[in-house]
């Protein structure tokens, strides 16, 4: 704790230089009249910037306007959560939601063109007619009702270093008047996913060769979905209706070739494919004093996949089959009585499941599998209600309570069903001491979702080992408790210090099963702590016009009881420290733009599983780009990326058994580089 509390000192040193002498007011961004979809007039906790307010950088998309926003990170949500709250990303388009889940909010920003956009309103705290779905923090984007039709065509590249290429395209038409949106798109892509070459080491524990290896891993993958939807006046409200059809394909080849010590070259070959769909709609109806939302979703999926393994005198063939499919149905009503307080409740009811067959052969034996077929599924409810209380206009308190009822049923090789039952309690206060500043306070408890996958056995050929499914998981959950201080200047400048604690119960995590098998399985109580820095610098006072300087740090503590050693050790995959720095900069009225990211840390996390212990080590990313605009309705932009090209690795301690135990087998080292690449992509509005 000393430790942290030192490190969020100096952050705050650090980063605080810019801010001396600044304590004078900050210049409130231009205001626009209140549409019908806002808000609320631009306050300390809304703040409204207009179209012009972007002007300088020339913005293309909605979505261009957004990674101007000072201050804000867009975050598309969690695609893959069931149930709708979850996965509802930070922006909303004229106060609503996107009412699909795979169409996701950057997607629909990246559709909408700058000259569509009225303004961006950013929503700090709750405010009347707003559902934040449990964000402090919301970009809310207000198109013009002028009629107008878009046809937008884009094509992008990726060319490697070893003269791989990977091409894509997109072709979007939207038509809007007022109420009414007709929007269509289709998206294709063909491109080479984790393509690497290096080395493969294993040496003894004592550090003696016993074998090296090249090693070359060639994916590729192919993606392709159609996607339409309409918004319709209906009923004295507003309808908002999506389809959407994806396939995904992928096929990946992993050749080990020994050059040093015993044994014989290897090979493994995968291919997944995953058809899905979905349908969705959204019914709006505002009244004087109220807005009432009804959310139906449908979705659909299905994944094969076959994996073999091939060696002189051994194979092994690992297939899976799996269907999925999501019905939700949600329906909210928020109340303003006036003065100052809003309510809101309702409820989401969600039916689930996953349908898998998984099977295992070495050497044309078959070997039974832990929970090799199995179907999941879950009834999930959930009723809300929510109070924001604005006793002053510098104070917002904000508390919801949620409750969250499931139940969890499995058939196939084990047939059981279990109930939970959890109250989620948030409470969040929004205090506004003086312009420029915020600060918000955030206590919560949060329940995570279990993945279906890990019931059913599952395979990593690529490191050879096989995991068992488990029918005893339990969702984890826990106690959040999180500190916000934000504070702009420079009509650009926002430095954002967090502070989160979180008590996490039921942690997920790798555990023993019968037949030597791991699985995915709870594991118990820990700790972690997180502190976050972020800085966005305007240059325009320090000299260099339309410069903007990105800074973005954070530090994790944490502490679990392994399962097998009893010892407290860090969470599972969680990485330490991270940082990145990025810098823009706009020429000409953004006809020209150029910019770079880097960073400045070295990835390493730990996983640990029964036999053995993984660290993951990755280089700092570095990219350069640069974009031209010869005419207002054509975009050039050529990306150079992985430029550090370093070695990524996977290090591991693989043992002849739980590894409290049982003897350190060898260690194995994997070090590989992707290489570099040029992406350039082409814009163009017809």
């Amino acid at each position: 704790m000393r430790q942290w509390a030192v490190w969020s000192g100096s952050a705050a040193s650090v980063a605080a230089w810019p801010l001396a002498g600044m304590a004078q007011s900050v210049p409130a961004p231009a205001t626009a009249p209140a549409a019908p979809d806002s808000a609320a007039p631009s306050s300390q906790a809304v703040l409204v910037y207009p179209a012009s307010f972007f002007a300088s950088s020339n913005p293309g998309t909605a979505f261009d306007m957004i990674q101007r926003l000072p201050g804000f990170t867009l975050d598309v949500g969690d695609l893959d959560s069931r149930g709708l709250a979850g996965a509802s990303g930070n922006v909303l388009i004229d106060c609503s939601r996107p009412s699909s889940k795979s169409d996701n909010v950057a997607d629909v920003l990246n559709r909408t063109t700058a000259v569509s956009v009225e303004r961006i309103e950013l929503i700090r705290g709750g405010v009347p007619r707003i559902d934040m779905r449990g964000r402090a923090v919301v970009a809310n984007v207000i198109l013009k009702r002028t009629p107008k039709t878009e046809i937008v065509a884009e094509g992008n590249a990726f060319v490697y270093d070893n003269g791989e290429t990977g091409p894509s395209g997109k072709l979007s038409y939207t038509r809007r008047n007022g109420e009414r949106v007709t929007e269509a798109s289709l998206y294709a892509s063909n491109d080479r996913g984790n393509t690497t070459s290096g080395t493969r080491d294993r040496t003894t524990p004592a550090g003696t060769v016993l074998q090296a290896a090249a090693l070359d891993t060639v994916e590729r993958y192919g993606s392709y979905d159609a996607r339409g939807s309409i918004q319709r006046p209906l009923f004295g409200g507003k309808l908002q209706a999506n389809a959407v059809l994806d396939y995904f394909q992928q096929h990946d080849t992993q050749t080990t070739t020994i050059l040093v010590g015993s044994g014989d070259d290897e090979r493994v070959r995968e291919a997944s494919y995953y058809p899905s769909g979905e349908l969705g709609f959204t019914w709006t109806r505002e009244r004087p004093r109220s807005t009432f939302e009804l959310t139906g979703l449908q979705r659909l999926n299905h994944n094969t996949y076959r994996g073999r393994f091939d060696s002189v005198g051994s194979e092994s063939l690992f297939v899976s089959r799996a269907t999925a499919g999501e019905s939700v149905l949600r329906a909210t009503d928020t109340y303003r009585p006036g003065g100052a307080w809003t309510f809101e409740g309702g409820g989401e009811i969600a039916y689930n499941f996953r349908d898998s067959q998984s099977a295992f052969a070495a050497d044309g034996v078959a070997v039974p599998l832990p929970n090799a077929s199995v179907r999941v599924s879950e009834v999930r409810g959930e009723g809300f209600a929510q109070a924001v209380w604005n006793p002053q206009p510098k104070l917002t308190i904000d508390a919801t309570m949620r409750v969250e009822l499931s139940r969890i049923g499995q058939t196939g090789d084990v047939t059981r069903s279990r109930n939970f039952l959890f109250p989620k309690p948030k409470l969040l206060v929004t205090w506004l001491p003086k312009e420029g500043h915020q600060l918000r306070l955030r206590l919560e408890q949060e329940v995570a979702q279990l993945n279906f996958g890990d019931f059913a056995a599952s395979s990593d050929l690529a490191l050879g080992t096989i995991s068992g499914g488990n029918a005893d998981l339990r969702p984890s959950h826990s106690i959040a408790a999180e500190a916000v201080y934000e504070r702009r200047f420079w009509k650009k400048g926002v430095f954002e210090l967090t502070a989160r604690h979180t008590e996490l119960f039921d942690v997920i995590d790798s555990i023993p099963l019968a037949g030597g098998f791991t699985a995915t399985g709870n594991i118990g109580h820990a700790r972690s702590n997180v502190v976050r820095a972020a800085l966005t610098l305007p240059f325009d006072k320090l000299g260099l016009k339309d410069g903007l300087l990105k800074l973005n740090s954070a530090y994790r503590q944490s502490s679990v009881t392994d399962p097998l050693t009893g010892i407290p050790r860090t969470l599972a995959y969680q990485q330490r420290f991270d940082c990145n720095v990025g810098f823009t900069q706009d020429v000409k009225g953004g006809r020209f733009q150029f910019g770079f990211e880097h960073g400045c840390d070295v990835a390493r996390v730990t996983g640990y599983r029964i036999d053995e212990v993984r660290i993951g080590r990755a280089p700092p990313f570095a990219y350069v780009y640069g974009q031209w605009k010869p005419t207002s309705d054509l975009t050039l932009r050529l990306d150079l990326g992985h430029l550090v090209n370093g070695s990524s690795a996977t290090l591991r301690d693989v043992y002849d058994g739980p590894r409290t135990v049982a003897p350190l087998l060898f260690r194995e080292e994997r070090a590989t580089r992707r290489g570099r690449y040029a992406y350039l992509q082409v814009r163009k509005v017809l």
